[in-house]
């Protein structure tokens, strides 16, 4: 981005050609990348703002993308960039509704990383009552089968090896595509451990 900006400021708006000159560099995206970032300098010079090199796409003008608050919300706070931080902070404060679903959804993660299947009927309550339409379906469908997430969230037991099991089957069955009797795949199961 810095040789970009440094290339525009000199004049060169081409992003074909600019594009090629950071390939003979060791650039390895596309060229549509280059013709993106060359399309926000264009957006900067007409607003009169001068060009500066974004940091992350948490300082962009118009705000991060979906994907990228997506990404924040749901990553531990210890991990989160300061920028991704910043940007969760300013939304959380912008709109209460977003402060409430940012906390409810943060202490579902901590139930499911910390392991505590005994307070999910709390947070499935606290949800419900929220009113928040979208928290408050998830709510009900943990609600309807409460039994085997607790378990899940509780218990130290995994249904892992099993599932390798069948994912090791269906691969030998894809193996022999359609040509397999039983009786063959039956031999190769065996035979393959």
């Amino acid at each position: 981005m810095a040789y970009l900006i440094r290339r525009w400021r000199e004049g060169c708006t081409d992003s074909m050609r600019l594009w090629r000159e950071l390939r003979e560099q060791g650039y390895t995206y596309s060229a549509r990348t280059v013709s993106r970032c060359m399309t926000r300098l264009r957006q900067a010079g007409d607003a009169g703002l001068a060009p500066e090199t974004p940091a992350s796409p948490s300082t962009r003008p118009h705000g991060p993308s979906a994907r990228a608050v997506a990404f924040a919300w749901v990553r531990p706070a210890a991990k989160r960039a300061q920028d991704a931080q910043l940007s969760l902070d300013h939304l959380t404060q912008a709109d209460p509704t977003l402060a409430q679903a940012y906390t409810l959804s943060q202490a579902f993660l901590a139930l499911v990383r910390e392991r505590r299947g005994e307070a999910l009927t709390a947070w499935i309550t606290e949800a419900t009552t929220s009113g928040m339409a979208a928290l408050a379906r998830f709510a009900e469908g943990l609600q309807e089968d409460l039994a085997a997430i607790t378990a899940g969230l509780t218990l130290p037991w995994s249904n892992g090896p099993v599932e390798g099991q069948v994912n090791r089957l269906k691969l030998l069955k894809r193996e022999g595509y359609g040509r397999a009797s039983v009786r063959l795949l039956r031999q190769r199961l065996m035979t393959r451990r």
